[in-house]
């Protein structure tokens, strides 16, 4: 019988290999709107410039010239591009946010895309639009992935061990179409296709695990607009997110909408089905189930020693932040599993060490030693490799590299 519960940490690396676009191949697809006949079309009617290409390249040269520690060698991803178009948008806002009051010569650049020609708003649904698009279409065709078998069985098999909490930050459906039985904390409503999401309900932690899509999920929208949309006027919230059996189903009851906040510091902020930018935090207290995801995603670290990182950067802070703290709130009892992928150095025998390593300082702390000869040479030879303390392991060949590796996971985390 099951009784330990583990928490799965999912990043992009998590659904990569099932073919679902990675950050380069969505940027690329959100650049070339600049170019797309639709938006162009649609734009064209509102008399609008496209400005993705424009803010990238505003972005680009001001990582140039400031010289603040960034890897310059990188181009903007489409989140910083939808991060752009949401400040822009608050700076042209009534009332203005304190940024546009006490901001003084702005860059002509900057000058140039505040023009009314540059709509930023139907920029941001255009871009949001796109990522949802690719995403949906990925999830579709994951079943017939020559990876999905070993995908379906990584999961079925860690499950037979573990009651799993799964916190993913992917908006694809692959984790809930390989474990249909997680709960995601949406209910059924009576005569209607769509499920409503009980916050009361999902407060504690189900028997058969759970299902967290703290950044969205593309079969997230709202009411639909042929049902009765005054049924839950006075208990919730216009902007609060309903799930649907598909996204086509979720797309095309409300549109695929989007809803636009302002934050308590005035930024405008895109919330809708999927949650993206650089203002993750700000959005993720605008909307159930967001509020409610969040508390149950770090209440999952914060209750179990077990923890299985998959494919994640390291990137988002209100997620790294109590990575960072782990090995304070479980001490000894820290089992810590880390999957990634980092390219090979002197024919496989070694690998690069990642970028997270460093940034995260992690590793030191759970080995307890600022000192890692891996961090100073920038390359790792055991793989994987385990901590002096034994509470942690990384493997860097990528999810779903050799067939025992699920096997050896399990083992670890636990011992």
């Amino acid at each position: 019988m099951r009784t330990q519960r583990l928490t799965v940490l999912l990043g992009a690396g998590g659904s990569i290999p099932l073919g679902v676009p990675c950050t380069a191949a969505i940027t690329r697809r959100v650049l070339a709107l600049d170019r797309d006949p639709d938006y162009l079309r649609f734009a064209a009617q509102g008399h609008y410039r496209p400005p993705f290409e424009a803010i990238s390249a505003l972005i680009a040269s001001a990582r140039r010239t400031t010289h603040d520690g960034h890897d310059t060698t990188e181009p903007p991803n489409f989140e910083q591009i939808l991060h752009a178009l949401e400040a822009l948008q608050g700076l042209v806002d009534h009332p203005p946010i304190v940024e546009a009051v006490l901001t003084a010569g702005l860059a002509d650049g900057i000058k140039t895309l505040l023009q009314p020609s540059h709509n930023m708003s139907l920029a941001s649904t255009y871009l949001l639009d796109t990522v949802r698009a690719m995403i949906t279409s990925a999830s579709q065709v994951a079943r017939g992935h020559p990876m999905w078998r070993a995908y379906s069985d990584f999961w079925h098999q860690l499950s037979e061990r573990f009651i799993l909490d799964f916190v993913t930050l992917n908006y694809d459906t692959l984790t809930e179409d390989a474990l249909p039985s997680l709960d995601d904390g949406f209910r059924p409503i009576l005569d209607e296709q769509s499920r409503r999401f009980d916050p009361a309900a999902f407060s504690s932690p189900p028997s058969n695990g759970r299902l967290i899509h703290l950044h969205g999920s593309v079969r997230f929208g709202y009411r639909p607009f042929h049902v009765n949309p005054n049924r839950f006027a006075f208990e919730d919230a216009h902007q609060d997110l309903y799930a649907y059996p598909t996204a086509e189903e979720a797309r095309g009851a409300s549109g695929g909408a989007t809803t636009e906040h302002r934050s308590q510091a005035g930024r405008t902020m895109n919330v809708g089905p999927i949650i993206t930018g650089l203002q993750k935090t700000d959005k993720m207290v605008a909307a159930q189930p967001y509020m409610s995801y969040y508390h149950a995603a770090t209440s999952c670290l914060l209750g179990t020693p077990r923890l299985l990182v998959i494919g994640y950067s390291f990137g988002d802070e209100h997620i790294s932040a109590w990575l960072a703290r782990m090995p304070r709130i479980h001490g000894d009892r820290l089992r810590l599993g880390i999957i990634d992928i980092a390219q090979e150095f002197a024919s496989g025998r070694y690998r690069l060490t990642p970028r997270w390593v460093k940034s995260s300082l992690l590793l030191n702390r759970l080995s307890r030693s600022d000192d890692l000869d891996f961090i100073r040479r920038g390359i790792i030879e055991s793989n994987p490799w385990v901590s002096p303390t034994r509470n942690c392991r990384v493997d860097l060949r990528g999810f779903l590299a050799s067939a025992g590796q699920c096997a050896e996971f399990i083992d670890f985390l636990g011992s």
